[in-house]
């Protein structure tokens, strides 16, 4: 018997590791461990608040095992991937697919999305009928899916088309499920996504889904990184 709901926060690359960390354009490995770290961290704050009952998991990279910022706790559990993590991740949701009616799987890298969004994500998941929600973000890509029949054919299509939006619909042409789309969140992967990150957060509206803290974190990257931001 499927209980309630599960939330899965999935890092595709290293967030804590100084030495194996992705460089953000021309931040040095300590800005680009910043970056990550506060995106992550300001989603599982976004997580916490919510009033629904739910699991709430983080895939991590296993290259941050031993240096992660973030402990477990009765809230949440930590699982850590290898760097091939395509086939273990798959396995992974056709286990939890067993578990949960309803799924929903965000990109650690990803912000605007608030706690009102996400309960908006599983009203629109509770339906008879197969139900998939895409976060759609600003510039194409999947900042989240939510699914009520997940499985691993649904994650490979996320994967092999590398969380492109219209890629991973290409993929999914023959999905019997009811297609819901979610749009205006970002995923901070390119310069343009950091100035339009600084725009964002500059209106009133953001502290919906970041908190003074994690504005004040982002705030010290744009000063650091201004020339970017022109």
């Amino acid at each position: 018997m499927k209980t309630d709901s599960a939330i899965y926060i999935f890092s595709p690359h290293p967030v804590f590791n100084p030495v194996s960390v992705k460089s953000f354009s021309s931040f040095d490995k300590a800005d680009s461990v910043i970056l990550y770290s506060t995106l992550l961290e300001n989603l599982i704050e976004i997580v916490k608040s919510l009033k629904i009952n739910l699991d709430f998991f983080i895939l991590l990279s296993l290259e941050d095992e031993n240096l992660i910022k973030i402990t477990e706790s009765d809230y949440y559990k930590i699982k850590f991937l290898s760097d091939n993590y395509n086939e273990e991740l798959i396995n992974y949701f056709e286990n939890k697919s067993l578990n949960y009616q309803n799924n929903l799987l965000i990109l650690s890298d990803s912000i605007g999305i608030s706690a009102t969004s996400i309960s908006h994500c599983f009203n629109l998941l509770n339906i008879e009928d197969d139900s998939l929600v895409i976060g759609k973000t600003f510039l194409g890509h999947i900042s989240f899916i939510a699914y009520n029949n997940i499985d691993g054919k649904t994650i490979n299509c996320l994967l092999k088309s590398d969380f492109d939006y219209m890629k991973f619909l290409a993929h999914m042409d023959s999905c019997p499920a009811f297609i819901n789309i979610m749009e205006k969140f970002q995923r901070i992967i390119s310069v343009e996504d950091f100035k339009k990150l600084y725009t964002e957060l500059s209106k009133k509206e953001s502290l919906n889904y970041c908190s003074q803290e994690m504005h004040e974190r982002f705030t010290h990257l744009f000063i650091e990184h201004k020339e970017l931001l022109q």
